[in-house]
């Protein structure tokens, strides 16, 4: 079963998060809500399961939403795989292409900092270790 994790706006609930760069529609599989939540010493970790996907659809402004589609991008945990980044494949679908996996630093660099306090959705307050997640799936 997939789960949409909708997000939106500071103080708004919609379906929708507001990023840089437009707005996301997230989607998450079962897997994605096993996490597991580690004490590494006094401090809290979560730590996501591996063949945890989550799914971002990404459009340009909200009323594209449902009718431009600007890109697809999908994150997967497997990190028996040594392509991956601390875990994570990072993959794109632009429209009219085919889904590629994205190499290098380029969605690593900004998930970096959702381990950290940070400007979407609830901030990560705390500072929470979220295993390079923005949105927090903790049921």
């Amino acid at each position: 079963m997939w789960v949409i994790y909708s997000i939106v706006p500071p103080l708004v609930i919609s379906f929708f998060i507001v990023m840089a760069g437009g707005y996301r529609i997230i989607y998450a599989n079962d897997t994605a809500f096993m996490e597991q939540i580690v004490d590494d010493g006094g401090v809290k970790r979560v730590e996501m399961p591996d063949g945890t996907i989550v799914i971002k659809e990404a459009y340009r402004e909200r009323e594209d939403i449902n009718k431009q589609l600007r890109d697809i991008r999908v994150m997967v945990k497997n990190s028996r795989d040594r392509r991956a980044s601390h875990g994570w494949l990072y993959y794109i679908k632009l429209p009219d292409k085919e889904i590629k996996r994205v190499n290098g630093r380029l969605c690593l660099g900004c998930h970096e900092a959702a381990n950290e306090v940070h400007p979407y959705f609830d901030k990560n307050k705390k500072g929470i270790f979220r295993d390079y997640l923005f949105i927090p799936l903790v049921r």
